[in-house]
Parts: structure tokens; C-alpha cells; sequence
């Protein structure tokens, strides 16, 4: 996969801001088995480790790549899922779909499955927002040759 320029990564954060339920919030030492759950119910091998970052660490409520989520003390379920999509959307050799539409197609998987919000207010929310989205998007390191 090559890397591309993540062109839309304020239009996601702003989207999902204003569309979307937060979900709760949810410590560190919950998300390891949240993120496990969420990997095993895509029938995926191999989660990602949750690791706390750095408590001086202000800019991100999380960061991630294929083999670690890297999570604030608390988050809130959108932003582990938000991560998890980050995860499933980059592979080993630190290539990443970014905020692209991959991306926000895997993580409306995730959206729907584990918070509940219905595809069409994802599709429609998205287009208001001039967010793309590939909705038949799935997990990249499980195609042939990712």
C-alpha cells in the first residue's frame, strides 16, 4: 500500500465530533480487552497491544499502528474503535490508509457494530461533511499481497 497524504483526517475529527456518540468513557486497563473482543469478532488474529502514552502527552486521546494503540488513561469507546480502524487499515511495515476511505470504511464496520450508529446516518453524514468513505472497505492486511 502506498502512503498517501492524509487529505482529510480535520474533516473525519470534525465529523465524528458532530455525528457521532462517544460512547461512554472507558480507563486504560479496560481497553486491552475491548480491543481484543473487537479483533476476535472480526474473526482477526493477533491484536494490536494497548500501551498509556506518555501522561505529558496532550495532542492525541490516541495514536495507533498495526501492532500498538497507544491510548490517554481514559478514552472514550469512539476513540478506542477510531484506533482499532487505524490498526486494521496499516500493516507491519507502517504503511497506513491514514484518514482516507479505507479507513473510514472499516471504521464504520466497527461504528455500527460496536456503537450502534446505523450505515445510513454514517453514508449521509459523511457526504454533508465531504468525507470520503469507502463502504465495502475491509481490514488491509488480510487481502492477498497486503
Amino acid at each position: 500500500m502506498e502512503q498517501i497524504r492524509d487529505y482529510q483526517q480535520s474533516r473525519v475529527y470534525r465529523w465524528q465530533a458532530k455525528h457521532l456518540p462517544n460512547g461512554g468513557t472507558v480507563h486504560i486497563t479496560n481497553a486491552q480487552a475491548i480491543v481484543n473482543h473487537i479483533w476476535s469478532d472480526f474473526g482477526l488474529e493477533y491484536p494490536p497491544i494497548v500501551e498509556q502514552i506518555d501522561v505529558r502527552t496532550k495532542k492525541w486521546a490516541g495514536k495507533a499502528n498495526r501492532l500498538t494503540i497507544w491510548l490517554q488513561s481514559e478514552v472514550s469507546l469512539r476513540t478506542i474503535i477510531h484506533e482499532v480502524a487505524h490498526s486494521m487499515t496499516s500493516n507491519v511495515y507502517g504503511e497506513s490508509a491514514q484518514h482516507g476511505p479505507i479507513f473510514m470504511g472499516v471504521y464504520s464496520k466497527l461504528l455500527q457494530k460496536f456503537l450502534d450508529v446505523d450505515v445510513l446516518h454514517i453514508i449521509q453524514t459523511c457526504a454533508i461533511e465531504n468525507v470520503d468513505i469507502d463502504i465495502n472497505a475491509s481490514p488491509i492486511f488480510t487481502d492477498e499481497g497486503a
